[in-house]
């Protein structure tokens, strides 16, 4: 089989992949070429990158998973979803290393997501969340600092500031050690854990809504703007038509949450490839 040979847009470069029966090549415009043989390859994935990247639009990370010397690597390339060659490649990889590749539906990993030895941890979108609670560290800290500052006699109030100062610090941190706006999986169900709300589903007691994407435009100063991109889950509880539940998860985690719950029989194909669970 000949080899093909796809011209890929990256940044403002452009890096070329070259596929072979035996092997992958990989080669940047600075430095040396990746060489990947099909006897080491492990797996290949991708993942939505979470929000459009200027100058390149929505984009997602190409995942390598191979050994090399007795240690398993990775190796990780960010393509444009408009890039052609990028497409056109991602398909050429299903048709020649099928056993490697999760960016179609896997019997291999559908089989590990079945089993009772796995479970995952997903992040939620918790943006607003964060900034709450990082503006009222920033607002009891400042407060804090003042009265610890001043002569005037307050000791109590100050005590209280520090309290809820530290009581702030120590939610971001759960939210940045994914303790807090987080949804875990295994086999029995899901736990979906926000700010201060707690909740479980089991598998065979919830049903999957309709699914939405969102994008939040942001406009700032001399016409910049940002985007923040999400997808919003509604959970449906025992056949009840009212959502139970709903998760909001970013675009980067929503893929392999989007996955599991395909290989769970929650959602159908168009919907997890909507989600970024599949190309």
């Amino acid at each position: 089989m000949d080899p093909k040979i796809y011209s890929c847009k990256m940044g403002l470069g452009k890096i070329t992949f070259t596929l072979m029966e035996d092997e992958i090549s990989v080669k940047a415009a600075l430095g040396s070429p990746v060489v990947i043989s099909k006897r080491d390859l492990k797996k290949i994935d991708f993942k939505n990158v979470s929000n459009p990247i200027p100058g390149m639009g929505y984009c997602f990370y190409l995942y390598f998973y191979y050994n090399s010397n007795g240690k398993e690597k990775i190796k990780k390339y960010i393509l444009s979803y408009e890039d052609e060659q990028a497409k056109e490649m991602m398909n050429s990889f299903q048709e020649m290393y099928p056993n490697a590749n999760c960016i179609a539906p896997n019997d291999a990993e559908k089989k590990w997501i079945l089993s009772p030895d796995y479970g995952n941890s997903y992040r939620l979108h918790g943006l607003f969340g964060s900034a709450v609670i990082g503006l009222f560290f920033l607002v009891f800290g400042i407060m804090t600092v003042m009265g610890f500052a001043t002569k005037e006699p307050g000791m109590v109030f100050n005590l209280v500031f520090l309290g809820l100062s530290l009581l702030s610090l120590v939610y971001l941190v759960l939210i940045i050690a994914k303790k807090r706006y987080f949804v875990s999986s295994d086999y029995r169900g899901i736990t979906a854990q926000k700010l201060f709300i707690r909740v479980q589903f089991e598998w065979n007691q919830l049903k999957i809504g309709k699914i939405q994407f969102k994008e939040d435009v942001y406009r700032g100063d001399y016409g910049s703007k940002s985007t923040d991109a999400y997808f919003i889950i509604p959970i449906l509880k025992n056949d009840i038509a009212k959502t139970a539940y709903t998760l909001k998860m970013t675009n980067y985690q929503a893929g392999d949450f989007a996955a599991e719950l395909y290989y769970r029989g929650k959602i159908d194909l168009d919907t997890a490839k909507q989600m970024a669970a599949f190309f």
